[in-house]
């Protein structure tokens, strides 16, 4: 697949964007066409020290059935139980196993690939990969080996043999490094959970490779959190992959742009701002919904980050080495040429090159095939090599180019920018997603939501698991936690179950199947043999367990964006919500949430006094408030379609929450304390945040226009505050903004406002059109009373937007891109970026009209639009081209044009197509409440249609795309296009 991308490298002091390369549409050799433009930037990068190269190969299958087996010993079930049990009628899991573990790609990638595929650069003196074989799928493939066709005896041999190859400075070729075993996602398990995961798969690895540690560690998603790091440095782990994002969003002139043109997440709270201004930035825009941004060099090498013991003040360090979002992504999707690492190549540090690592799923889409193992990698390599680029390891740059000890950086919290709605969300949104209340709007107090629910099982289950286990006495034994045996404690097994029902994909996926009871069946075997401990009258010495404190908003008084609050900039009030679960075997007696203000408004990494409970002159005194406690609902609570709890968890722990009002402008320190009834007392980590004062900016009369963001980009939403006080509409009862672009080249429809309580504004959000470099307002109350700002209108500057993944010019794009054709008629060409859906279809001829149908739901039809004849299912949005005059535009579900802020559309006329793109956040928009929220379908329905262009036309049953299923003349429901995620849904290694 060759990916549209567009990269550019920004220096920040400028504010001016320099492209470097944008590849050319439908090229017929792109690749001969990057080499002519990147030769232009490579000559100021051969002669500096070596840019380095290497990957990581993440293999993971889940344990798909982690209930107890029924044979054998205290199991949980792998791959090969299940696939038993299917082939016997058993509908559990939903998935089929045979079908997933016997793809041949999967075959060769769990057996003997990764080492293939290593052999081909082994005449380059340090070339090799990490590799990232967790601990479920080792499990899994050694039930296949000699039951499941192509799975054999020895499977690992290939592994072994690729290990012991190595580099110039006696380095593994393939480091085999450390994860959690279960693909649990560290950041929202506690520490203890956290610490079994990765001692588990450190055994495993022993026992099935021979082989001592690794001393790196892959999180899984690339999940990372400072909390982290004493963890891994107590299992003897020296360094950690991160997400470079999560470096560079903190640092202090990060290029925010929101949207899919930058970061389609939660802005960077400014409280973890700590990393020093770069100056230059390297933006890319990726298949994916985001444009990742990265500093250069400094977000491409290896630094320290650090934790420090609130309780101590004890300081541990890791080295941390950022992937590569973007390269990650193209080397996982298509042929990556070492040219295109010309961008940051040119910005490379001569005495710590950079190190460039791409890392990514080695069992899905392009980059776990053939074509990629045995063909792209050998390519890469050597030309990087014929570039004066070094292809290396992770240990063998580290060996070369030692990281300096006090070479500090700060890793905000998130995970890499991969993962659908979430994008590198500093809260882990798509494993963690905010409390919603019946209406779907944040609820941090009596809401609820799926994601977090499994949190508040594990958090109940972890916490009956500690306590038994200090009740019996006896040491934990990681061989019996990985397969009981008849002499397995209670407490091992159920260590056993709870930590089989970790994976993370059952949160990422949420609903379908039965993917939503797995970690209860699982949870619920825990605590039955837990509970075998916990009898009669037991001293219970363990304290309670506190899950990662939570906050709504994520920035409290400042702009919050992402999904949840639809893909809209909102300025949220400085209050904000402290939330989490809570357990304790013995009872609650009381939960506190204790939070105080920094002096000076700032933590520098150089202080500690931030991060101890004890202080210090930098900070104020801890404040107390009590939290109000509910038990969490364990059931379908909203009646959620697509959610069957057909089994409820036997605990579940209690949902706490409390609010900090009346703070602007401040910097504050928050945790959680927690006490039983036993007077066992638990704190949680230090958690930081800075609220803001909701101030905007902007041109005209003082401050009575403001607009967030203060800087608005063209194409993304910007909200508009009015303050009437002192002007004409002072006293109005109803307010619309009168708005347009460009000096008023182009105007806009009227929008009507909505009055503010709080903030005693009259406010709005508008999604300025992509061609915007100026936004113009005046106002008026609907009856002839306007505000013009004494004749001056209100104009603010409006900076360009991302380029566009997709020309709208009436000229075809890729033909990848066609998803259905009719021979002999339509074409029908969709991709999706994020929210932005992009569909063509061929322009009308003579005589004809051609439509593009778009619809959410096939379950409605009504008449066919502009007075056809016949029926059609009820669409969302339309795209019409009309032949006589080539006219061609957007209409929404009652056919009236009012879609033209979020839409752009071009027609070539019969020689060309007729091709537009809308925003399904805006389209599917809900703004009711405080927050407009999107909710933006997974799948939509497409179809293309040609009629006669008088009234009364018939539908072209031989040219409409995809073909008519009964020529009736009617556009049914079975003659739509699916698109979307529903074939991946089963493919859990898409996490």
């Amino acid at each position: 697949m060759i990916s549209n991308a567009t990269f550019t490298i920004q220096s920040h002091q400028s504010q001016q964007g320099i492209t470097v390369l944008r590849r050319g549409r439908d090229s017929s050799h792109p690749r001969m066409l990057m080499s002519v433009l990147v030769a232009l930037v490579l000559c100021a990068s051969v002669s500096a020290a070596p840019v380095q190269t290497t990957y990581l190969w993440h293999l993971h299958q889940p344990i798909y059935w982690p209930d107890q087996r029924s044979y054998g010993t205290d199991h949980y079930e792998v791959a090969w139980d299940s696939i038993q049990q299917q082939d016997g009628g058993r509908q559990h899991p939903t998935e089929n196993l045979r079908s997933i573990f016997g793809l041949d790609d999967r075959i060769a990638a769990y057996q003997f690939r990764p080492r293939d595929s290593i052999q081909t650069v082994l005449g380059l003196p340090n070339a090799g990969a990490q590799v990232n074989y967790s601990g479920a799928l080792i499990e899994n493939v050694n039930s296949l080996s000699g039951n499941l066709t192509g799975y054999y005896s020895g499977w690992q041999n290939s592994f072994i043999q690729a290990h012991g190859w190595t580099t110039s400075g006696g380095k593994p070729r393939m480091d085999i490094v450390n994860f959690t075993h279960h693909h649990a996602l560290a950041p929202l398990h506690t520490t203890r959970t956290v610490e079994m995961e990765i001692r588990l798969h450190q055994y495993i690895v022993q026992q099935r490779f021979g082989i001592s540690p690794s001393k790196g560690f892959f999180p899984t998603e690339m999940g990372f959190s400072e909390r982290l790091i004493p963890i891994l440095k107590s299992l003897g782990i020296d360094w950690t992959v991160v997400s470079g994002n999560h470096l560079s969003r903190v640092c202090a002139d990060f290029p925010l742009v929101l949207g899919s043109g930058g970061e389609n997440c939660e802005p960077p709270n400014q409280a973890d701002v700590l990393n020093p201004a770069q100056t230059n930035y390297f933006r890319a825009s990726i298949d994916r919904g985001c444009s990742p941004c990265n500093a250069v060099p400094f977000a491409y090498m290896p630094h320290r980050a650090q934790y420090v013991n609130p309780y101590t003040g004890q300081v541990d360090s890791i080295i941390v080495v950022p992937s590569a979002m973007e390269y990650s992504w193209w080397d996982g999707y298509r042929n990556l040429g070492a040219n295109e690492l010309a961008p940051i190549a040119a910005l490379n540090n001569p005495s710590r090159p950079i190190l460039l690592l791409m890392a990514h799923d080695g069992d899905n889409a392009y980059g776990g095939g053939y074509s990629y193992y045995m063909e792209s990698v050998q390519n890469f390599c050597n030309g990087a090599a014929a570039l004066g680029y070094n292809p290396t390891t992770v240990e063998q740059y580290l060996s070369q180019f030692p990281v300096p000890n006090d070479d500090i950086v700060h890793v905000e919290d998130g995970a890499w920018v991969n993962a659908d709605s979430d994008f590198g969300s500093p809260t882990f949104i798509n494993w963690n997603y905010p409390l919603l209340n019946a209406s779907g709007q944040p609820d941090p107090v009596n809401g609820w939501h799926e994601k977090p629910r499994e949190y508040a099982i594990y958090i109940a289950t972890e916490n009956r698991i500690r306590t038994a286990e200090a009740v019996l006495g006896q040491p934990v034994r990681i061989n019996e936690v990985l397969n009981p045996s008849a002499s397995a404690t209670n407490v091992e097994r159920a260590w056993h179950y709870y930590l089989g029902s970790l994976d993370s994909g059952q949160v990422y996926y949420g609903t379908p199947g039965d993917v939503e009871v797995r970690a209860t069946l699982a949870c619920n075997q825990a605590v039955q043999r837990a509970d075998a401990v916990l009898t009669g009258q037991f001293n219970d010495t363990v304290g309670p367990t506190i899950w990662t404190p939570q906050r709504w908003p994520y920035n409290p008084g400042s702009v919050n964006f992402g999904v949840a609050t639809g893909y809209q900039q909102k300025v949220l009030g400085p209050d904000f919500t402290v939330w989490t679960f809570v357990y304790d075997v013995s009872g609650l007696a009381s939960v506190t949430l204790k939070w105080r203000v920094d002096n000076d408004g700032q933590n520098p990494l150089s202080t500690t006094e931030n991060e101890t409970y004890a202080g210090g002159p930098g900070v104020g005194p801890w404040q107390s408030l009590p939290m109000n406690g509910r038990l969490f609902p364990a059931n379908n609570i909203y009646n959620k379609p697509g959610i069957d709890y057909y089994v409820l968890p036997q605990y579940i722990a209690y949902h706490y929450s409390a609010t900090i009002t009346g703070q602007t402008n401040k910097l504050i320190d928050y945790y959680v304390e927690a006490v039983d009834t036993r007077g066992n007392v638990e704190r949680s980590p230090i958690m930081h945040v800075w609220v803001g004062d909701q101030t905007g900016g902007g041109s005209g009369s003082g401050n009575r226009v403001t607009l967030n963001p203060t800087a608005p980009t063209a194409g993304q939403p910007v909200g508009v505050a009015y303050n009437p006080v002192g002007g004409p509409l002072q006293g109005a009862t109803n307010v619309l903004m009168h708005w347009g672009i460009n000096n008023w080249s182009s105007v806009q429809p009227d929008v009507t406002m909505t009055w503010n309580s709080g903030s005693q504004r009259w406010e709005t959000t508008v999604t300025l059109p992509a061609a915007a470099t100026q936004l113009d307002i005046v106002f008026h109350n609907g009856a002839g009373t306007w505000d013009n700002n004494s004749g001056q209108d209100w104009h603010f500057p409006v900076q360009a937007g991302a380029p566009p993944l997709w020309t709208i010019d009436g000229v075809a794009e890729s033909e990848s891109l066609v998803r259905a054709q009719t021979p002999g008629g339509l074409k029908l060409w969709i991709a999706r970026d994020g929210n932005i859906l992009y569909v063509a279809t061929q322009g009308a001829g003579s005589g004809r009209d051609h439509f593009i149908f778009i619809t959410r739901s096939l379950s409605a039809t009504r008449s066919a639009p502009w007075g056809k004849a016949g029926t059609c299912v009820a669409w969302d949005a339309l795209l019409a081209n009309e032949a006589d005059n080539n006219w061609c535009g957007w209409f929404d579900k009652n056919e009236a044009q009012t879609l033209g802020a979020f839409t752009q559309v071009a027609s070539g006329g019969p020689g060309g197509v007729l091709e537009g793109t809308v925003d399904l956040a805006q389209l599917y928009l809900n703004t009711g409440g405080m927050i407009g929220t999107a909710d933006v379908p997974d799948t939509i329905y497409v179809a293309a249609g040609e009629y006669g262009t008088n009234n009364g036309g018939t539908l072209v049953a031989t040219t409409q795309v995809p073909a008519s299923s009964n020529g009736d003349g009617n556009l049914d429901a079975t003659e739509f296009y699916t698109f979307g995620p529903a074939a991946g849904i089963e493919d859990w290694t898409l996490y």
